[in-house]
């Protein structure tokens, strides 16, 4: 999940944030779970990193 947010805070790695989502879901975190974290990191990376973290994933 740390690695999900930093790609996601960085707003500009869509396709390794793909990957690390799917992997994440692999070893057991939920969909919900990262929903919850993308939710939190959007707040902190501001409104543009949202947008592409909701285009890119």
């Amino acid at each position: 999940m740390a690695t999900v947010s930093a790609l996601a805070a960085m707003g500009n790695a869509a396709p390794q944030l793909r990957f690390h989502i799917d992997g994440a879901l692999n070893v057991g975190c939920t969909r919900e779970e990262i929903v919850e974290t993308l939710i939190h990191v959007s707040v902190y990376a501001g409104f543009p990193a949202a947008q592409r973290i909701v285009r890119g994933s």
